[in-house]
Protein backbone atom coordinates (compact mmCIF):
# COMPACT_ATOMS: atom_id res chain seq x y z
CA UNK A 1 0.00 0.00 0.00
CA UNK A 2 1.42 3.35 -1.08
CA UNK A 3 0.91 6.19 1.37
CA UNK A 4 0.22 9.72 0.08
CA UNK A 5 2.92 12.33 0.49
CA UNK A 6 0.92 14.45 2.94
CA UNK A 7 0.50 11.38 5.18
CA UNK A 8 4.27 10.76 5.18
CA UNK A 9 4.93 14.42 5.95
CA UNK A 10 2.32 14.41 8.72
CA UNK A 11 3.81 11.23 10.21
CA UNK A 12 7.34 12.69 10.08
CA UNK A 13 6.09 15.90 11.71
CA UNK A 14 4.39 13.97 14.47
CA UNK A 15 7.51 11.88 15.12
CA UNK A 16 9.76 14.96 15.20
CA UNK A 17 7.33 16.68 17.58
CA UNK A 18 7.44 13.60 19.82
CA UNK A 19 11.24 13.61 19.74
CA UNK A 20 11.34 17.34 20.47
CA UNK A 21 8.97 16.92 23.42
CA UNK A 22 11.11 14.05 24.75
CA UNK A 23 14.28 16.17 24.42
CA UNK A 24 12.55 19.11 26.15
CA UNK A 25 11.42 16.83 28.98
CA UNK A 26 14.99 15.54 29.33
CA UNK A 27 16.37 19.09 29.48
CA UNK A 28 13.78 20.07 32.10
CA UNK A 29 14.61 16.99 34.18
CA UNK A 30 18.37 17.63 33.93
CA UNK A 31 18.04 21.33 34.80
CA UNK A 32 15.73 20.47 37.70
CA UNK A 33 18.26 17.94 38.98
CA UNK A 34 21.07 20.51 38.71
CA UNK A 35 18.95 23.13 40.50
CA UNK A 36 18.08 20.62 43.24
CA UNK A 37 21.78 19.73 43.63
CA UNK A 38 22.73 23.42 43.94
CA UNK A 39 19.94 23.96 46.50
CA UNK A 40 21.07 20.92 48.51
CA UNK A 41 24.68 22.13 48.42
CA UNK A 42 23.76 25.62 49.64
CA UNK A 43 21.56 24.14 52.39
CA UNK A 44 24.33 21.80 53.56
CA UNK A 45 26.88 24.65 53.49
CA UNK A 46 24.71 26.76 55.81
Amino acid sequence: MHKPRWFILLDAGRQSRCARARINAGFIRISAAIAAGICMRTITLR
